[in-house]
């Protein structure tokens, strides 16, 4: 049998690599309930993922903004969330929804999933209700 030898001057060097999350996701859905919009994903291959982010985005708010953040299960994986904030941009009538999953790696990079689009109605109660949650926000 062969043997390492480390003659004077020698050293051993550990290398640590970080690589990028790998994230496969068979499919993203959103589904209006009757107080909320249910959002579910789910994912066959999920390496070094650090975690998922909910955003949304909205025709009253344009801009993506991170709902909640999510630990990874390991693949595969079916995950869901309730978003019961639906209520916020109290107009118009039918509010369009759109929602992406941030997918943060271990090593800080980042990444994003197809966005869904829902629309939304809301009630005149219900959006009444809304605007008076929202001026005490």
């Amino acid at each position: 049998m062969g043997r390492w030898a480390l003659g004077a001057g020698s050293f051993l060097c550990f290398v640590t690599l970080a690589f990028a999350a790998t994230v496969v996701i068979d499919s993203f859905t959103a589904r209006p309930q009757r107080s909320s919009i249910l959002l579910e994903w789910r994912v066959s291959r999920e390496e070094g993922v650090a975690r998922y982010e909910v955003q949304r985005s909205s025709s009253s708010l344009p801009e993506f903004r991170t709902l909640a953040s999510v630990e990874p299960q390991g693949a595969p994986a079916t995950y869901t969330y309730e978003d019961r904030d639906v209520l916020r941009p109290a107009t118009p009538e039918q509010s369009l929804y759109t929602y992406r999953i941030k997918i943060v790696g271990k090593d800080g990079s980042t990444s994003y999933s197809a966005t869904v689009t829902v629309a939304y109605n809301v009630s005149a109660v219900r959006r009444t209700w809304g605007m008076i949650k929202e001026m005490f926000r």
